[in-house]
């Protein structure tokens, strides 16, 4: 069994333990298990891991699904659309370089 399958199998004990009321929930650590995410079948990090996610695509899926839990809605979903529209520059200048122009020009500026 994997790292993924086993997190997948603690996230869906905690799931169901959360639908039981005669079961008690472990109280959730800020840094292992922060509770804007415990409500969640599986965590995001654990998701984005299991699918090969790159870093830029894992942060658009942790900040959208964090956004309504964490307090910080309009904040986590700025952050998601900063990380989708460095997704978007990053595959328009990866096509410019396809396209024949140098990869030195097209990296010159900052994303």
């Amino acid at each position: 069994m994997s790292i993924a399958d086993d997190n997948l199998e603690w996230h869906r004990e905690i799931a169901s333990r959360e639908m039981r009321a005669d079961v008690d929930v472990p109280r959730f650590d800020a840094v292992v298990q922060p509770s804007h995410y415990a409500r969640f079948v599986i965590e995001p990090a654990t998701f984005n891991a299991a699918n090969g996610l790159t870093f830029l695509e894992g942060n658009v899926v942790k900040y959208t699904v964090r956004a309504p839990y964490k307090g910080k809605r309009l904040e986590d979903l700025r952050k998601a659309r900063r990380c989708l529209d460095m997704l978007i520059e990053t595959a328009e200048r990866e096509a410019r370089i396809e396209a024949g122009e140098s990869a030195e020009d097209v990296w010159k500026v900052m994303l």
